[in-house]
């Protein structure tokens, strides 16, 4: 998942989000580690919500 803000990319891949500049430099990457930062993730950054229960979604990407 992938979304384009003024000052950043966001990308969300399995369990990794990563923030790039304009520039496409990584400014930050991190690991989701809980099923609660998941869900936080998707619906701050990303403004989605999960079409089901964000623990499963979780559990399929190796959660």
């Amino acid at each position: 998942m992938e979304r384009v803000a003024a000052d950043a990319r966001y990308k969300l891949a399995d369990r990794r989000l990563t923030v790039e500049g304009r520039d496409g430099e990584v400014r930050s990457e991190r690991a989701i580690d809980s099923a609660d930062e998941l869900d936080q993730v998707l619906r701050e950054t990303f403004n989605v919500e999960p079409p089901v229960p964000v623990e499963e979604v979780f559990a399929r990407i190796g959660g």
